[in-house]
């Protein structure tokens, strides 16, 4: 049978797993991992992406439903697009979502992920391919996760099997700054 794609908020396959999961909260208390759902969001998996999947429109239901399950979304929900250029295009190109640049899904993902404790943006291959070719865009990505969801809700992850050691981005990160023009212009922390 061919496999069937599904979404986060899909109350026939998604739904099952959570309440199979929050049933069994008492046996799995000594495994919190059990309680985090990552999901892999953004970035092309396959040679013909398809949007739905990638598109961050299934995060409010089931983050509003499934209170008690952390929804950790790898990549931030970046668009895919050749070594994030579309991004870089975005951002100049002037079009804002909530008065800043609409990074497309990412910047989506960040507003519409505001409202929810249990909603976790994970940078992996997002920082580490943005911070070496467009570290402007990595700038505004990491603004706008920060602005709308919030310092407690950004995962560092380092997609360390495709990049090797992960030490070259531990030290980018460390001394990466949001320019101080760049925040005031936007409002990033």
């Amino acid at each position: 049978a061919p496999m069937r794609r599904w979404r986060m908020d899909d109350e026939e396959v998604a739904y099952p797993m959570y309440e199979l999961i929050t049933r069994n909260r008492h046996m799995l208390k000594a495994h919190p991992g059990f309680f985090n759902i990552c999901i892999h969001k953004g970035l092309r998996t396959g040679v013909l992406p398809l949007a739905e999947l990638g598109h961050p429109a299934d995060i409010p239901k089931a983050a509003r439903d499934w209170p008690d399950l952390n929804f950790i979304y790898y990549h931030s929900c970046i668009r895919p697009g050749f070594w994030v250029l579309d991004s870089l295009n975005e951002v100049n190109s002037g079009v804002l979502r909530d008065g800043v640049p609409d990074i497309l899904w990412t910047t989506e993902m960040a507003v519409l992920s505001a409202p929810f404790r249990n909603v976790y943006a994970e940078l992996g291959t997002t920082f580490a391919s943005t911070v070496i070719t467009f570290p402007s865009v990595c700038a505004h990505i990491l603004g706008q996760l920060l602005k709308f969801m919030g310092e407690d809700h950004v995962v560092f992850g380092s997609d360390s099997v495709w990049y090797g050691s992960p030490q070259w981005q531990i030290e980018a990160f460390w001394r990466f700054q949001i320019p101080e023009a760049m925040r005031k212009q936007w409002g990033y922390p």
